[in-house]
């Protein structure tokens, strides 16, 4: 090209050369003017229009510096200086220019690639927003207030977007792409045009939405940094972004998808919404601000919605990764009918609403909508109502969810007061190594770290939870059945710091009428200061209840192993301890190798309303033997928790006893809660030793 363009200068100058270079004219994209009188004329345009058509395949679009005004108490404004090159590859420089606006409207302002309209013409684009012309290139779209955006011809250059209110400029949102792109959406003058006429679309300027933009398989949109796509005013009972019935889809980059919700707090609005769609990937962007149907968000409001037609497999193979979700009021992310989702080292904060307004929220719609294989790694959640919760869907079959290795902090739970941070409700869940902080805002209405409620075949094992809260009602790990019951949950290794209530309670609601507690492991977990601030309080560190006051059902087959209690100030005053639980809902319990230390109570294994049968039952009781006139002789020692089938695994015999060893001992289980301890004369002996302190263990089985 460029040699073609040297040749045709040279041409100038040189007699009959047009005719050889006429072959090669195919390489410019205007024709070659002819030697003829009009040929410097003529050749002053060619090469203007040839620089301009090489930029509008480049550049075009492309805005230098200026062309946008600010805020004003008024109506009216100069923009900046504007310095650009148009959508027709011209280079465009003039001085700003005074605008005056309607009140109540938002006007779109664009720069037109040419002067070709008559002074202050208007036109209406079938959007509902008035266009007008001015010769300085300026033109507006003028728009009311909640109406849809403009569709300019693509000879336009979107500059900024000007809001008016009270007979005053209340807001410009800037619109200029000012970095080329060989793929810019600037290119095509809307979104929706750039996916149609692309696979690859790069966002290099602001815009604002107001028509849902679908993306089909294999697009890749890219918003760049420092660049927005805001919503308009509008109700969309819907995503921004609509991926369906797509594969192999990606949006990266680091820009941001904003639901304007200060603006639009009814809209409605799903950031972007991935439904019945496979292999799917959210890299590096921001989605905020998407606003529900009201302030508790009641309908809607997510930042990312994932799911599909009901009683289908939905969407499949998501990977969300370096995500921020911030101010979204429903939900951080919903995932309603997904299988094998990855959300990873994302930032999910601020979420607002009551309904639930948590983070993640987990919840198939119905019994035969599918959510399986869910992974949550390495994410950090902060100020929402709570920050991951399940619901719904088929409590028989396995999720196959991993909650592992994020950091949370400062779950308000002000609505649903079994929230907790993470809520877990189905089966085959794994809460692994997440650190948990709640409390330090000074608030008290957090009710847990994390809640097991109606959970099954899961296991919460490695986290740390801190809390500052005093509430009584503030658990470190609560299980808790309502209905369906808690079985086969293992809850081992965690570290739990100053709740308000107990660091670990198995609680029975007063309401279950279904299921119980059963296969229940609580081992080598440790808890800090547990109580805290509630001397006197009586209910425990480790806790069971039977909000049922002793009606089936209960509890079953409970391990309690190598916890450690310490506490450093004033808490409460027992360690483990059973309420409300009687014969007729009490299971066995092995309960072995815990210790505590600090101002709990020494009395560490509370027996509460019923007893507790633990692994290894010690008793003791005085027993005077006499066989100066019998060869033996049987005396009992009552031992609570001793049942038949279980076995005497130690006796030791006081010295007093002992006489002069003419005599031997041996002790069984003889009935419930009793040992019998046996006295046997040696042959030819009678032997009357002294009275003493007999001690036995018993072992469980």
């Amino acid at each position: 090209m460029k040699r073609s363009l040297l040749a045709f200068i040279a041409c100038i100058f040189l007699v009959g050369c047009s005719q050889a270079y006429a072959a090669s004219a195919t390489q410019t994209f205007n024709t070659i003017p002819a030697q003829d009188s009009s040929f410097f004329s003529n050749a002053t345009t060619f090469f203007g229009n040839e620089d301009a058509n090489r930029y509008s395949g480049m550049f075009s679009g492309f805005v230098y510096a200026g062309g946008i005004g600010a805020t004003a108490a008024g109506l009216s404004h100069t923009p900046s200086s504007l310095t650009a090159i148009a959508s027709d590859g011209f280079y465009v420089s003039q001085p700003g220019v005074a605008l005056t606006y309607t009140d109540a409207r938002r006007t779109y302002v664009y720069l037109d690639s040419r002067n070709t309209r008559s002074p202050e013409v208007s036109f209406t684009n079938g959007n509902g927003c008035t266009f007008s012309a001015r010769n300085t290139r300026i033109v507006r779209a003028e728009c009311t207030t909640g109406s849809g955006e403009p569709t300019p011809s693509v000879t336009l250059v979107p500059l900024m977007a000007v809001t008016t209110a009270g007979g005053a400029i209340t807001g410009v949102v800037d619109l200029r792409a000012m970095e080329p792109h060989s793929f810019g959406v600037n290119k095509y003058g809307t979104l929706a045009a750039a996916l149609a006429a692309t696979d690859r679309v790069v966002i290099n300027r602001n815009m604002i939405l107001h028509e849902q933009v679908s993306l089909d398989s294999d697009d890749h949109l890219t918003i760049e940094p420092g660049r927005t796509i805001y919503s308009g005013t509008k109700t969309w009972i819907g995503g921004m972004i609509l991926i369906q019935d797509a594969s192999n889809v990606l949006i990266d980059g680091s820009g941001l998808i904003d639901g304007d919700k200060a603006n639009n707090p009814t809209g409605r609005i799903f950031g972007i919404e991935i439904h019945d769609s496979d292999r799917v990937t959210i890299r590096g962007i921001a989605v905020n601000n998407m606003p529900g149907s009201n302030a508790a968000g009641t309908f809607q409001g997510d930042g990312i919605y994932i799911g599909g037609d009901a009683g289908g497999d939905g969407s499949n193979n998501v990977l969300i990764d370096g995500v921020t979700l911030d101010g979204n009021v429903r939900q951080g992310i919903s995932i309603v009918r997904a299988t094998y989702v990855r959300v990873s080292n994302s930032y999910i904060v601020n979420t607002t609403g009551t309904f639930p307004g948590c983070g993640i929220d987990i919840e198939p719609d119905s019994d035969v909508d599918t959510v399986r294989h869910i992974s949550i790694v390495g994410n950090t959640f902060e100020n929402n109502e709570c920050h991951i919760t399940m619901s719904g869907g088929d409590s028989a079959e396995n999720w196959d969810v991993s909650i592992v290795g994020n950091t949370m902090r400062n779950h308000r739970n002000s609505s649903v007061s079994t929230l907790g941070a993470i809520r877990l409700t189905r089966r085959g869940v794994s809460v692994v190594g997440n650190t948990i902080y709640y409390g330090v805002d000074g608030t008290d209405d957090a009710t847990g770290g994390i809640v097991c409620h109606h959970c099954r075949d899961s296991v919460i094992s490695g986290n740390v939870i801190i809390s500052t809260s005093t509430d009584n009602s503030d658990y470190g790990i609560y299980l808790y059945n309502s209905s369906g019951g808690v079985y086969n949950v293992s809850v081992t290794g965690n570290s739990i710091n100053g709740t308000g209530g107990q660091g670990i309670n198995l609680y029975q609601d007063d309401s279950a009428t279904a299921g119980d507690f059963r296969d229940i492991v609580i081992s080598g977990n440790t808890l800090y200061n547990t109580q805290d601030e509630n001397a006197g309080n009586s209910e425990g560190d480790i806790h069971i209840e039977d909000g049922n006051a002793g009606v089936t059902p209960g509890f079953a087959r409970i391990v309690i192993i190598g916890n450690t209690t310490r506490c450093d100030s004033t808490c409460g005053q027992f360690g483990i301890r059973t309420s409300n639980v009687t014969a007729a809902n009490f299971g066995t319990f092995i309960v072995e190798g815990n210790t505590s230390s600090g101002s709990t109570t020494s009395n560490y294994l509370i027996q509460g309303t019923r007893p507790l049968t633990i692994g290894r039952i010690e008793a003791s009781a005085t027993l005077d033997f006499n066989l100066a006139a019998v060869t033996f002789q049987a005396l009992t020692i009552t031992v609570t928790g001793a049942a038949a089938g279980d076995s005497v695994c130690g006796l030791s015999v006081p010295t007093a006893a002992q006489g002069t060893f003419t005599q031997s001992y041996t002790a069984v289980v003889s009935a419930t809660d009793t040992v019998t301890v046996v006295a046997h004369a040696a042959d030819g002996q009678t032997p009357n030793p002294g009275s003493g302190t007999f001690k036995v263990i018993v072992c469980k089985h």
